[in-house]
């Protein structure tokens, strides 16, 4: 009897442990689902917030390419400060674009030294602001936006004489290749040219907005999760969609004011030789944060680098003919030192000096643009 109650005992003892785990296990799975409601609420208010954000850099970013420039070269013109002042002191024009181009040059070098990365990054800005007066298209080389042409005042140069700025023609090369193709599948004239030019221009522009408002949301994101190595979203695709999202923007931009009639003179010699050193310096910097990125996270990083392309996914023949040089300089594909990464910087810039050289002999452009037959 005694052991028919012992038995019984032990077997409600049983249920009651039993019915408190299932109760207990219902309740932190409960809690669990919650906590998962609750972090995918979480996760689409991040995605919004960040989205939200990169929209507005976005469209900033469209406005300071489209509406600003025109803006402000109808505000300064309206004003007309200082054009006179400036026209009766052609010394102190040469004396101010010197002082400017030198102080830019000094900013962008004390920025490699500090590894001050939003110091570089502005030198290469400033450098690159000239591009816009372009939208100025008048005759008068200082009015309105025209102002940043002291900018470029020493390697401006003319079409009769050496302009240091004919340089950088190898970056017009593909609207030489597309003045060679359109005269086989119809009429050519160099109208026709520029045209698809600023249509093509146009596309680049655009997509560079698209690239570096994708990669802006992708990076909120992450940094809103407190992630230290975004590796999703388009950083799946290339591991400086923000850089590429400019370089595309800043070449399309390049491209569409190189067939406007203005400057000095009405002689264009194109923003070549600016674009080359502006996106050469970007690259740099990539490379440097990637240099301290694999010093941060290592392996996990490195695995990263290995399995997404720098900007874009490439053929691996297009590849290693771009990274041959890297190869032969320090017989490896990446720098793994920020000084290797500045070695890197001034060999892609002699050697996109020589390709132009070619270019420059030739002697293919015309007075008004940088390398289309007039």
């Amino acid at each position: 009897m005694g052991e028919c109650f012992n038995f019984i005992s032990l077997l409600k003892l049983h249920l009651i442990i039993r019915t408190s785990f299932r109760i207990s296990y219902r309740i932190v799975e409960r809690n669990r689902l919650k906590q998962q409601r609750a972090g995918s609420r979480d996760n689409k208010r991040h995605f919004i917030f960040s989205l939200v954000l990169a929209c507005i850099f976005t469209i900033g970013l469209t406005f300071a390419t489209v509406i600003l420039p025109i803006q402000l070269h109808q505000m300064l013109v309206s004003l007309e400060i200082g054009i006179d002042f400036l026209y009766e002191h052609p010394l102190l024009i040469l004396l101010i674009g010197f002082t400017s181009f030198f102080l830019i040059l000094l900013l962008t070098i004390l920025g490699f030294i500090l590894e001050r990365r939003k110091v570089t990054l502005s030198g290469s800005l400033l450098r690159y602001l000239p591009t816009f007066h372009y939208f100025s298209m008048t005759m008068y080389v200082f009015v309105g936006i025209g102002f940043l042409n002291v900018l470029w005042l020493p390697i401006w140069g003319s079409y009769n004489d050496f302009s240091p700025m004919k340089l950088g023609l190898i970056v017009y090369l593909p609207h030489l290749v597309l003045s060679m193709i359109l005269p086989l599948v119809g009429e050519f004239s160099t109208g026709v040219v520029i045209t698809y030019i600023w249509r093509v221009s146009f596309i680049l522009i655009g997509a560079g907005i698209l690239i570096f408002l994708l990669g802006t949301q992708a990076w909120l994101y992450g940094k809103s999760k407190d992630k230290e190595l975004i590796d999703f979203g388009i950083y799946r695709y290339s591991r400086h969609p923000q850089y590429l999202g400019y370089l595309l923007w800043s070449y399309g931009v390049m491209s569409l004011c190189s067939y406007f009639i203005g400057g000095m003179g009405y002689y264009n010699p194109g923003g070549g030789l600016v674009w080359i050193l502006s996106a050469l310096l970007i690259i740099c910097i990539a490379l440097r944060e990637e240099i301290e990125m694999s010093d941060a996270h290592g392996e996990e990083y490195k695995a990263y680098r290995k399995q997404t392309p720098f900007f874009l996914p490439l053929p691996r023949v297009l590849r290693a003919v771009i990274t041959a040089p890297v190869k032969l300089l320090l017989g490896k594909t990446f720098p793994e030192t920020k000084r290797e990464a500045t070695y890197i910087f001034g060999l892609y810039f002699v050697i996109a000096l020589l390709l132009s050289l070619p270019l420059f002999i030739m002697d293919l452009g015309s007075s008004y643009y940088p390398l289309l037959p007039p």
